[in-house]
């Protein structure tokens, strides 16, 4: 109950960071990376396959 707990918060606040407008998506990493530290903010990475 306490991972679902987690994931539902987690998933709320996600959506609330994007609706907000906060999240920016990019395709190019050395950009994302370079606006990362101006702005000091992390940098989140995705993978996925389909196997």
């Amino acid at each position: 109950m306490k991972k679902f707990a987690l994931v539902a918060f987690m998933l709320l606040c996600g959506a609330a960071a994007v609706s907000a407008g906060q999240i920016t998506f990019a395709e190019n990493p050395a950009q994302a990376f370079q606006t990362a530290l101006e702005k000091n903010q992390p940098v989140l990475i995705t993978f996925y396959a389909d196997w």
